[in-house]
């Protein structure tokens, strides 16, 4: 399967408040659905202030997926790496986006079922 690799609302055209369209695939890449599916539970639903697990639980229903903590953390616990090790990540680092995304494992695993 070919995963995005980065399906998120900053990827994603919008008419009315609803999603018409995705772009960006420069990170596109064979995967596990999972991966992807990961992904857009953080951005779409973990970005969230309330709800946040039905939210994600509600968001695989839909999509036709099992919600998996494990998953989830293993695509945070990615994004942490990436942005501390990649040389193209230098704004992201600077901008502590690694932080938010620490802030989100204490979460998901504070809210394991």
């Amino acid at each position: 399967m070919v995963l995005h690799g980065d399906f998120a609302p900053y990827n994603t055209v919008y008419r009315d408040g609803l999603p018409v369209g995705v772009f960006d695939f420069d990170t596109a890449h064979p995967g596990p659905r999972w991966w992807d599916v990961s992904w857009a539970i953080i951005q779409f639903v973990l970005g969230l202030p309330h709800e946040r697990k039905r939210r994600a639980l509600l968001f695989c229903e839909a999509y036709g997926c099992v919600y998996k903590d494990e998953h989830v953390l293993a695509r945070l616990e990615d994004a942490i790496r990436t942005i501390r090790e990649h040389p193209a990540f230098v704004k992201q680092r600077a901008e502590r986006h690694d932080d938010h995304y620490s802030e989100l494992i204490k979460y998901v695993l504070a809210n394991r079922a």
